[in-house]
């Protein structure tokens, strides 16, 4: 199985679904990296994942609020959607295996 580890902060509070009976912590992870371009100024690039944690242990959902460092470890997954503009786009998602506040 292809793993990704990623540090980054929450975009906002996790939300708590339930889907089929089963239990999901959903919330989006900004991953910032800083680099400097070829005349060496500092760049930023900002990566936006979409999270999706099933478990039953849902009460650290309170924890993970809105600007809250973490640290998450999961199976990376693309997603290609076409929103009603007609623009096609692509999404990260990724399914947590586990979080780590830092």
């Amino acid at each position: 199985m292809f793993r990704t580890d990623v540090i980054g902060l929450l975009g906002k509070d996790a939300v708590v679904n339930e889907v089929n009976g089963k239990k999901v912590i959903n919330f989006n992870l900004a991953h910032t990296e800083k680099y400097k371009d070829q005349l060496g100024q500092e760049q930023t690039k900002t990566t936006w994942l979409h999270c999706n944690w099933w478990t039953e242990k849902t009460n650290i959902s309170a924890l993970l609020k809105k600007g809250q460092k973490v640290f998450v470890s999961g199976k990376p997954e693309a997603k290609v959607y076409t929103p009603t503009d007609g623009d096609t786009q692509a999404q990260i998602h990724l399914r947590v295996n586990s979080v780590y506040l830092v």
